[in-house]
């Protein structure tokens, strides 16, 4: 129960927590490449060629990208808020500071998933600019 007082192991925890978030992606990509993929280059080339033929389009994608880098950022920064503040309360002696330290390092997982999700926004607004 000590171990969870300390800062060095929400530290820690957050940190194994990006790291899988990070590594967990890349290994499914090679696993579904090995097996022979799962036929979303075809919808990524539709979604491609959609946004190319519409100027509307190219501008609801952009709005996207703006849309997905942004609730990242937000998250990114209540995620750290709620990591700093737990870890205040847990040193005065609150320990409801515990109760916030996973709800922070999930937040923290959302924004690193939001900012993926803006950058395949934006290859594809980058692929559809190019002929």
């Amino acid at each position: 129960m000590q171990a969870l007082l300390s800062t060095s192991w929400w530290l820690g925890a957050a940190l194994a927590g990006l790291a899988f978030s990070f590594i967990v992606p890349l290994a499914k990509s090679r696993i579904d490449r090995w097996r022979g993929g799962s036929g979303s280059a075809a919808d990524w080339h539709d979604d491609v060629t959609a946004i190319r033929a519409s100027s509307v389009r190219q501008a609801l994608q952009a709005g996207r990208i703006g849309h997905h880098y942004g609730r990242s950022a937000f998250f990114m920064v209540v995620s750290t808020l709620i990591f700093f503040c737990s870890g205040y309360l847990s040193l005065k002696g609150f320990n409801l500071g515990l109760l916030f330290g996973p709800f922070g390092l999930v937040l923290a997982l959302f924004a690193v998933q939001e900012f993926r999700y803006g950058k395949v926004s934006y290859e594809q607004l980058k692929a559809a600019g190019e002929k």
